[in-house]
Parts: structure tokens; C-alpha cells; sequence
């Protein structure tokens, strides 16, 4: 697709993926020129041209330009629409709830003359959710859009503007005009190979003839040359906790131990691929808000993979760290070759989701002050009835596990082989069962993450497992430990217990000292 300037380095003047394309020129006589030239340029793309002039002012041009337009509309691949509104809050909003209107379903180009003063109450951070709405709903639609906007000082405003946030949109093109010249700057376009650039030529208008065209005998100027920024040139960053190990990556991924490091670096390479580790300690919410950050500095070129170093994260974890801006979650389990590869398979993917303004705009529930590991058995009951209304609001399904002891094992060493990773999972014992509580388990996960929580299988330390599911089912199982006398806890105070849970893995090892080798004499005959 070719833009309205004759005689323009291919580079330049054609646009070839879906998306928002920005073009700030000096007046309406230039907005109308590119918008009509563009249309007339592209006969066979279907085309919608969107625009805040009367038809009369936009269609004032010669008999033979009118004539061209007028065979493209008549078949069919032009649609005309025209905007009132001069101002409103709302005025994106609405022409891109048009667009999803069964009439534009086959249109590939949408132009839109936009004038400068609907702007200007609008916010930058205002303006940055408007081009992210639309860059997001443009390319999930696989529609390109060129916005032109005009008046005598939208150089000044609006270019400077967009500038500060020019990762989150494909492009943008500036035309401005002077006494004595018309320069035509491209500030920054985004095509397959990501070219960035910051070029500079002079342009010549026909207003008559509705005409611009590059001076040919002005060579090009390159303020700063041609920078690709390929997903193939060392652009795979990875943050993880810094240890003893030394795990083998590939030789052109940029190590880093701090997101903070990591942070700095996706400012100067927001195309990159950028691998998060964590663990069982880390914080979800700050691994949340760090995404979300990163996602804004980077736009929806930035590829974001989260790398799980143990099976921590739960299903409404994982789509909460979805929600905020992360490409993909690789669980623990995936292998180093294949994960290598599912790295590389990112490249060249384009985040299209909306993200959110901040943080708490996403649902994400805060278990921070539900505890989690042993609790008395008082306790445990008054937790778990909390905690099963609290899944009950959420319409999260949580599970309840009452395992019954194999004699033969030491209840101090069943304690020892618990390990428990997330706030709302508790655990109790009674005289004859252990009583484990999940605050968010599927059932066609409980098998997963029992070898999570439970270090030997099951089956080796108990005689019955039971499982309940339901809501009903959870909290008729919980009041009947409370009211059962024989069912009480037996184990004494929560700090004694506490402690002997703590400590049962030193008494293991002191219990199991390891075997002391006997002394070996050989004998040469």
C-alpha cells in the first residue's frame, strides 16, 4: 500500500502489515492530497475513508482526480464516512465501534483525516490507551490504519507528543513546512525487519493538482543511519537469581541478575525476547507489576517469557501474569533443548492483548494475610471455612484432602515431607489423619500438585486418600472435624508442633547417620 507522495524511496512510502500509521502534515489541502492519492494509488484494496470535512471540501478537487475516485467507489472498494463530532472524549472510542460493524468486515485500509484540536484535552497517558486500543484491535483484525492529522502547529504538538510514546503504534511521518521548504521527516517506522530510522528529504506541493511529490534531485538525508533491529542479533534477555550453578545457554543470550539491569536494557532494544525466572519465593504481585511496566517501555514488539525454575504457579497465577503482559508461561518440566526452542519460536510474534492502566485494574486474589503450612486444628477449620467463602465469591474451586497415617511412619516425618509454597494452603492433623486444604486446585490437577506439596508418593505414606471438591462437601467434612471429640488435635501447642515439624528433617538425619566405611588392608602375596 502506497502512500500519497510521488517519487519516494520504497522504504518510505508503502506501508505492509496491519496496524496504526501516524501522519502529521501542515493542513487540511495536504491531508486531502495524501488521503485522495492514497485511495487512487491502491484501486484494488478495499478501503474506507474516514474524515472530519464536509464531502464537499474533501471531493473539491479536478474532474480528472474525481472521475478516478469515483470509478473505485463504484466498485465497491471505497467506503465514505464522514465525522461531525470536533471534540469528544468519547470520539475514538465510537469510530472504532463503528469499524466493528459487519460493513467494514472486508475492508483491508482505513484513512482518517483527523483535525488537531480533538486532541487537544486529551492526556498523554490518555492518548497512549487510545493508540494502544487501537494498534491492539487493528492487528488482531489484520487492518492497517493511517491517521492524518493537520493544522499549522501539529509539528509542535502532537509530533513531540507521540514521540514519548512511539513504541506502541507502527509508525510515524511528519510534513512540515517552512518559508522556504517542505520537509518530510519519518521519525521512526516499523515494517518485517523492524527498520528504525530518522530520515529527512524535501518535498514539493502541487495544491492545484493535489500533488506531492520528493524532490528528486535532493538526496536523502539520514540523521542517524538505518538501524535493524533483527530477533536473530543477540535481543534474548534473560533475568534470573544469581547461583552456584552454571546452567548452559546459548552464547548470544545477554545474562541478567536483576530485573532492574534487565529493565535498562529493554529501554535501547524494545523488540527483544525477555526470560523471567522464578520460584516458589517469589512474589507474584511484584513479578506482576514488573511485567506490566516492562510491557509499556517495550510495546507489543517486546516478547516477555515467564520460566518457571520449580512448579510454584497455580492456573489463576498464571493468568493473572497473562493479564498484565506477558507472551507465554513455560512451565517447570520443559527440558533445556526445548525450551531453547520455544524461545526462538517467539520470535517475530506481536503482542495483541490489551494490558491494563495499572496493576490493580486486574483481579488477582490477595492471600497475603491467609497464612499458609501448619495451622492447630481449631485454627485450621476457622481458616478453611473462610478461605472455601472466599473461593465461593471468587468462583475459584479449591479442594480438601484427608489422608489417613500409616503407623509404621512417624508423624514427625510425614511433617518433614510437606512442603508448602502458597498462601491459602494450610494442613492439620488429627489422632488419625492428615487434613490438607488447597485454596485454588482443579481436580484434573490435584494429582500434580500433591507431588508438589507431598515429597514421596502418597500411596508409601498412607493408608486412604479422600478428596473433596464441592463447596458443600468441603465445609460438611471441616464442621464434622470440629464437632468430632475423637477427631480432636492431639499434638499439643502450635509452637511445640510448629517447632517439631521445623526440625524433624535434623532429626532425620541425625536419626539415619550415614554408614562409617571400614578400614581396608590389601595384601601382596
Amino acid at each position: 500500500m502506497l502512500i500519497g507522495i510521488n517519487n519516494l524511496d520504497q522504504r518510505y512510502s508503502s506501508i505492509e502489515m496491519p496496524g496504526l500509521f501516524v501522519m502529521t502534515v501542515p493542513t487540511f489541502s495536504f491531508a486531502k492530497s495524501i488521503l485522495l492519492k492514497t485511495v487512487i494509488d491502491n484501486p484494488y484494496t478495499k478501503t474506507a475513508l474516514i474524515s472530519f470535512e464536509e464531502r464537499s471540501g474533501l471531493f473539491d478537487v479536478p474532474t480528472e482526480i474525481n472521475k478516478k475516485l469515483f470509478d473505485i467507489y463504484s466498485t465497491g472498494n471505497l467506503l465514505l464516512s464522514f465525522v461531525y463530532m470536533k471534540s469528544s472524549k468519547h470520539l475514538f472510542s465510537e469510530i472504532k465501534q463503528d469499524m466493528g460493524k459487519k460493513l467494514f468486515a472486508s475492508i483491508d485500509l482505513v484513512l482518517i483525516d483527523i483535525e488537531q484540536n480533538v486532541f487537544s484535552r486529551t492526556t498523554d497517558d490518555e492518548l497512549a490507551t487510545i493508540l494502544s486500543s487501537w494498534q491492539s484491535w487493528l492487528i488482531r483484525h489484520k487492518k492497517t490504519c493511517v491517521w492524518v492529522v493537520h493544522s499549522d502547529i501539529t509539528s509542535n504538538f502532537i509530533r513531540n507528543r507521540l514521540l514519548n510514546i512511539n513504541n506502541i503504534f507502527n509508525g510515524l511521518a511528519n510534513i512540515e513546512c517552512d518559508s522556504t521548504e517542505i520537509k518530510y521527516e519519518v521519525l521512526f517506522w516499523r515494517s518485517h525487519s523492524s527498520i528504525q530510522s530518522n530520515v529527512l528529504l524535501n518535498l514539493q506541493f502541487d495544491e492545484i493538482n493535489h500533488a506531492i511529490s520528493a524532490n528528486e534531485n535532493v538526496k536523502l538525508t539520514l540523521k542517524n543511519p538505518l538501524t535493524f533491529l533483527l530477533p536473530e542479533n543477540n535481543n534474548v534477555l534473560l533475568a534470573k537469581p544469581k547461583d552456584n550453578s552454571q546452567e548452559i545457554f546459548p552464547c548470544e543470550w545477554n545474562i541478567f541478575y536483576s530485573l532492574d539491569e534487565l529493565e535498562n536494557e529493554v529501554v535501547d532494544n524494545i523488540s527483544s525476547t525477555i526470560i523471567i525466572y522464578i520460584d516458589s519465593s517469589t512474589n507474584i504481585n511484584y513479578i506482576a507489576s514488573r511485567v506490566l511496566k516492562l510491557r509499556k517501555i517495550g510495546g507489543a514488539q517486546l516478547k516477555i517469557i515467564i520460566r518457571e525454575m520449580e512448579q510454584c504457579l497455580r492456573n489463576i497465577e498464571e493468568k493473572f501474569i497473562i493479564n498484565v503482559g506477558a507472551n507465554l508461561i513455560i512451565p517447570y518440566g520443559v527440558d533445556l533443548l526445548r525450551f531453547i526452542t520455544i524461545v526462538y519460536a517467539m520470535q517475530g510474534s506481536y503482542f495483541i492483548r490489551n494490558i491494563p492502566n495499572k496493576i490493580e485494574d486486574i483481579c488477582h486474589i490477595n492471600l497475603n494475610g491467609c497464612g499458609k503450612s501448619y495451622l492447630p486444628l481449631t485454627d485450621f477449620v476457622k481458616q478453611a471455612i473462610y478461605l472455601v467463602d472466599y473461593a465461593k465469591q471468587m468462583k475459584i474451586n479449591s479442594s480438601l484432602f484427608k489422608l489417613t497415617f500409616n503407623r509404621a511412619i512417624p508423624v514427625e516425618e510425614i511433617a518433614a515431607l510437606i512442603k508448602i509454597n502458597h498462601n491459602g494452603d494450610i494442613f492439620s492433623f488429627t489422632e488419625n489423619n492428615l487434613y490438607l486444604f488447597l485454596f485454588q486446585c482443579e481436580q484434573s490437577e490435584i494429582t500434580t500438585i500433591l507431588s508438589q506439596l507431598i515429597l514421596l508418593p502418597t500411596q508409601d505414606l498412607f493408608f486412604e486418600q479422600k478428596t473433596f471438591s464441592y463447596f458443600g462437601e468441603i465445609i460438611d467434612e471441616i464442621k464434622s472435624i470440629a464437632t468430632d471429640k475423637q477427631e480432636q488435635n492431639k499434638h499439643g501447642d502450635y509452637k511445640q508442633w510448629q517447632a517439631v515439624i521445623n526440625t524433624s528433617e535434623v532429626k532425620k538425619k541425625i536419626a539415619r547417620k550415614p554408614p562409617i566405611s571400614s578400614p581396608l588392608t590389601l595384601k601382596i602375596n
